[in-house]
């Protein structure tokens, strides 16, 4: 293994344990760059990208992945739709590819799954820097969704070709359906109307293709494990399981996803929401009129379709009903003794499962109900908890609390807060979380981002102004760090910060112009800080102070820092060039101490955004930051004195 792909991924994990997000994905791009066919680092980029809220970029990362187990495109999108060919028993042979791409084949589904949050991001076009890779994405995406995923449009593909007999042809019934999909997925920017429609049928098609990536997943995972190549794997359980003492670090292989976990995903979560997502359609009138292949017999690539089958599970099944379901699932185990007891996947799957279908609302769930579902979710959250292994509590309670969006409805529920302040205690008071978490997660994350960004600058330019460098070569080093610096924080401010590698680019720039001695251990802050979304958050109040910083930064209101950083970083190579070689001390001490005001502005301005009604006092912070960009020293000439003096001319107020 090459050093540096150990180094990388070692940075990278250590990125992620402290919740820097932005810089473990840069690491693990990095360390793709030595094993760009590695199955578990793209399983680990996209699980980052999720947390960054990237979900087109994860998407895109697990659909170019999944064939990284030795297989094609066209043999992979063959299996998915195949109930049973030589195809099907792939993994009896092979369980070690299997496991490799496990993770990839899950996340995949989890995110085609969650499409409520999945389709907002495929039709969403605003931003800036942001805007542009997120059609860049959306164009490398398309062939290979209408490829893979086709079968689950062809009712609706025949449904709107007209009135007239349905086509008998295989190939025309394919190539219709593939055009459908492939106009649907299409951005159409004019029509609005028409864009919500299609996002309801898209909706329906991915919940229709996490289906079907589920009941691959979980056909595949029973030849893994009766494959007679894993029976060494089984030995060693049975010998650990014997004599635990022989083994106490208990390093082996573990299964990502128990069995149980498994058919409760394929069986309850899969079809609830598919159910979901077919409901919203309905109530929509897009689900009408849908038509089927007749006089033809089914194509083996839709021969084994999950979601045709007639199951047991629909979006108006009662709580005891659903609970029915899930114990089916629950119950099944290959032994049954008691000290095998479920692991807190099984639970926590079964916790989800409940907590979906808290989603119909008040209006179709009696009170009752909703109190029944919320019991048997908490039940099971609990016993996730009691079952989970030590690094449960620290890794996934951002995930529970937070990210999972199963979760958003019962989160409200004060047997849920009670539950996250017995598992999670903390110093800050209790309170809701929010249901729609991503947006005020991001801008929270923003905002500490550029606060701390200002505080790491303004120290750096304190400790320079205390200094007794008086170089111009080294001088006008720290001022292109300056201009740079102040170019990447316009970059992340004009995209309101969404877009992740102006904010690395940000961190490290930052991260250059430091030295040891003023940088902080707490930067970059991490991007979790689940307190401070308790009892609201800013809302729509950080866009509005970031379209005005824009302008300020721009100089669009005021001298722009960007261009004053550059004018003496210019000024101050061009005297290096001529052979001057210091600066007044005293010129550079006012020099110093006007950026390190600059920086202080900013920060305050960030920092007095609180909430809704704090937008007024941010403002009046903006002006103080603007009447310090107005106070930052020019450098000028004077040719009558010395035609290479550099002297400083502050502006009058």
């Amino acid at each position: 293994m090459p050093y540096e792909l150990l180094a990388a991924y070692q940075d990278a994990k250590s990125a992620s344990s402290r919740q820097c997000f932005d810089q473990a994905l840069w690491h693990y791009y990095h360390a793709l760059e030595y094993d760009p066919q590695n199955p578990y680092l793209r399983a680990e980029v996209a699980g980052v990208q999720e947390k960054l809220g990237l979900r087109l970029d994860a998407l895109d990362t697990c659909q170019q992945a999944l064939t990284l187990d030795g297989q094609t495109s066209e043999t992979y999108n063959k299996r998915l739709w195949t109930q049973w060919t030589h195809h099907a028993l792939r993994y009896l042979f092979k369980p070690r590819c299997y496991r490799d791409t496990f993770g990839l084949r899950h996340r995949n589904a989890a995110i085609l799954g969650t499409s409520e949050l999945t389709v907002a991001q495929w039709f969403r076009n605003d931003g800036y820097y942001r805007k542009n890779e997120r059609q860049r994405i959306r164009e490398r995406l398309r062939p290979t969704l209408v490829d893979r995923y086709w079968p689950a449009a062809i009712d609706f593909a025949l449904r709107d070709r007209g009135n007239g007999a349905a086509p008998r042809n295989k190939d025309t019934i394919r190539e219709k359906s593939r055009e459908w999909l492939g106009d649907h997925l299409t951005l159409d920017e004019n029509d609005q109307e028409a864009s919500e429609a299609k996002k309801r049928l898209i909706r329906v098609v991915f919940q229709r293709a996490c289906s079907q990536e589920l009941f691959r997943l979980a056909r595949d995972d029973q030849f893994a494990r009766f494959s007679s190549f894993s029976g060494l794997e089984w030995i060693g359980r049975l010998a650990r399981l014997l004599c635990p003492l022989a083994s106490p670090e208990r390093v082996h292989l573990r299964r990502s996803a128990t069995r149980s976990a498994l058919r409760i995903s394929q069986n309850t979560w899969a079809p609830l929401r598919l159910s979901w997502a077919c409901a919203l359609a309905e109530k929509a009138h897009v689900m009408q009129n849908l038509r089927h292949p007749q006089g033809v017999r089914k194509p083996r690539e839709w021969r084994g379709r999950a979601y045709d089958r007639k199951g047991k599970i629909s979006w108006d099944m009662s709580a005891q009903k659903l609970h029915g379901e899930v114990e089916k699932c629950l119950k099944w185990r290959p032994w049954r003794f008691p000290w095998l007891a479920h692991e807190w996947q099984d639970h926590y799957n079964a916790a989800c499962a409940y907590a979906v279908l808290m989603h119909r609302g008040d209006e179709v769930n009696a009170p009752s109900e909703n109190e029944d579902l919320t019991k048997l979710a908490m039940r099971e959250l609990e016993k996730a908890v009691k079952y989970s292994e030590s690094g449960f509590i620290t890794v996934e309670r951002a995930w529970m609390t937070v990210e999972d969006p199963d979760l958003a409805i019962l989160r409200s529920q004060p047997r849920f807060m009670d539950f996250q302040h017995t598992a999670y205690p903390r110093s800050a008071p209790s309170g809701p979380y929010l249901q729609n978490f991503l947006v005020p997660l991001m801008q929270e994350y923003e905002k500490r981002l550029l606060r701390s960004v200002a505080k790491e600058m303004e120290s750096v330019w304190r400790q320079r102004g205390g200094s007794l460098t008086e170089d111009i070569h080294k001088i006008s080093e720290w001022l292109q760090g300056e201009h740079e610096t102040w170019v990447r924080l316009e970059r992340v401010i004009a995209d309101h910060g969404r877009h992740w590698p102006d904010r690395i680019q940000l961190i490290q720039t930052v991260q250059e112009n430091a030295t040891i001695t003023s940088m902080s251990m707490e930067f970059p802050p991490p991007m979790f800080q689940i307190d401070a979304l308790v009892g609201g958050a800013p809302g729509n109040a950080v866009d509005k102070l970031m379209d005005t910083l824009d302008k300020d930064v721009t100089g669009q209101q005021a001298i722009s820092p960007i261009e004053a950083s550059h004018e003496w970083y210019k000024a101050l190579s061009d005297a290096d060039a001529i052979g001057m070689t210091t600066i007044y001390g005293k010129d550079f001490r006012s020099l110093c101490s006007h950026f390190a005001a600059t920086w202080l502005r900013f920060g305050n301005c960030i920092e007095s955004l609180t909430d809704e009604g704090s937008v007024r006092e941010a403002l009046k912070d903006e002006e103080s930051f603007r009447k310090a960009l107005r106070s930052v020293p020019l450098p000028e000439r004077r040719p009558w004195r010395n035609s290479d003096q550099i002297t400083l001319l502050v502006p009058s107020e």
